[in-house]
């Protein structure tokens, strides 16, 4: 173990243990049954409604002609073990244990102009006797929505839902959804600028995701790559720089060095000049390109392992934040809780250390066909979290889940989106926030 890793070990106490590896597929559902809505949310008082596509024609036909088709909803035992258990569950290494039930008749359900059925089924804390699905309390919960043809499933999916009491007064945890955009360096032998064609896909998706989102992520772009397109003659690149500058809005830019340059490495090769000078460059680079935006230079975006020697240097750079990437927080082992508040410490001075949640790496790097299926499965595991630092005695509001993909780019800009528009309707529970605040 490197000796920061050490260190930190050492002045924090920390617990290394073992995580099951994360799925990064969407909530459990047949290839003939798909979730395209639902309310994740659910009042004390409020109903369950959801919006399914059957996908096959004749399990349609057959469902409208029997007399015995039915949707029928069952709601699963309260999460108590947090993220874990929303995994398993969705996986199926769990299983699926009903505590109540209520079946829809096709009289019952809604049938869309675009052929999909709206169900909708009530819903009460306390015993009624009437066809209401019978909640255990607030927290999340997991829901089957099956279709049975003479008492048989034909196919069947797994979400879930938050039952939420909003007269509880509970401080939020904060969620920071981080962006780190790399790319091959730029400048030609020609003194040309090329930018490939994956970079521009990956900053495609960031300009979707910023147009609606800036406000709520915070981002890093390599300095060389937004020079190169300043640089370009091509015209989509141009194109490209036009939409980003609109794109970004009040997003918090961490600059980083002009190129990638490892701090720690720097040290040991007694290159501390060059690597200040990069770190210049690289903000001078933003001024000069974008003199409007917001540049934080005092958060540090690691992408290889820090030693303490690396460390010192970032210091002297300013440095007070570290967000340690998932490759350079492998060398740590695996924390107990990423969300845990961590401390650095170099020559007397105390800096704050954030860990990307490596929970949700897999997910978030991972492409998928059903991006609200799997934002749904994603809010779920992260407010499950949130209820097992609670109920561990913990102080959710000190915590802080960091979301981003393996190599910090965007991969699934409509996931991550869908995820933040579920977790903004509950701000008493959780928090967007920005690496700023």
């Amino acid at each position: 173990m490197p000796k920061l890793a050490l260190k930190i070990a050492f002045v924090l106490g920390l617990a290394l243990s073992t995580m099951p590896t994360p799925t990064a597929q969407a909530a459990v559902e047949s290839s003939e049954l798909t979730l395209t809505a639902q309310n994740f949310h659910i009042y004390t008082s409020g109903n369950l409604r959801f919006v399914l596509a059957l996908n096959s024609q004749p399990l349609i036909d057959e469902f409208l002609s029997n007399p015995t088709a039915v949707f029928r909803i069952s709601l699963g035992q309260k999460i108590s073990q947090g993220e874990k258990q929303v995994r398993a569950l969705n996986t199926g290494t769990e299983e699926f244990a009903a505590t109540d039930s209520l079946d829809l008749t096709i009289r019952e359900v809604n049938r869309r102009s675009d052929g999909q059925f709206e169900l909708i089924a009530l819903s009460t804390d306390i015993p009624s006797g009437t066809r209401r699905i019978e909640f255990n309390g607030s927290g999340i919960y997991p829901v089957r929505v099956e279709v049975m043809i003479d008492d048989v499933s034909r196919a069947a999916l797994v979400t879930f839902v938050n039952r939420y009491d909003p007269s509880r007064e509970v401080r939020p945890m904060p969620i920071n959804v981080v962006v780190a955009l790399d790319s091959p360096i730029t400048l030609q032998p020609d003194g040309s600028r090329l930018i490939d064609q994956p970079t521009r896909t990956k900053i495609e998706k960031l300009i979707k995701l910023l147009t609606l989102d800036s406000s709520r992520m915070t981002v890093q772009i390599s300095p060389e790559l937004i020079d190169g397109l300043s640089r370009s003659s091509n015209p989509d690149d141009q194109s490209l720089l036009v939409q980003l500058v609109a794109a970004l809005g009040s997003a918090p830019i961490v600059p980083g060095p002009y190129v990638q340059f490892d701090p720690s490495a720097a040290s040991a090769n007694k290159q501390a000049d060059q690597f200040n000078s990069v770190i210049e460059k690289g903000i001078t680079t933003w001024q000069q390109v974008l003199p409007s935006t917001r540049t934080v230079s005092s958060i540090w975006f690691a992408r290889k392992p820090l030693d303490e020697n690396g460390l010192d240097l970032l210091v002297k750079a300013g440095v007070r934040s570290v967000v340690m990437l998932p490759t350079s927080s492998a060398a740590l082992g695996e924390f107990d809780n990423a969300a845990r508040p961590y401390r650095l410490e170099s020559n007397d001075v105390d800096l704050s250390l954030h860990l990307v949640d490596k929970n949700y790496v897999d997910q978030l790097s991972t492409p998928t066909k059903n991006a609200f299926s799997s934002a749904t499965y994603l809010a779920a595991q992260i407010l499950a979290q949130r209820r097992q630092i609670e109920a561990e005695g913990g102080t959710p509001a000190l915590r802080r889940v960091v979301l981003a993909s393996r190599d910090g780019s965007i991969v699934n800009e409509d996931l991550i989106h869908e995820t933040m528009l579920i977790l903004s309707r509950v701000p008493q529970q959780v928090a967007l926030r920005t690496m700023t605040n």
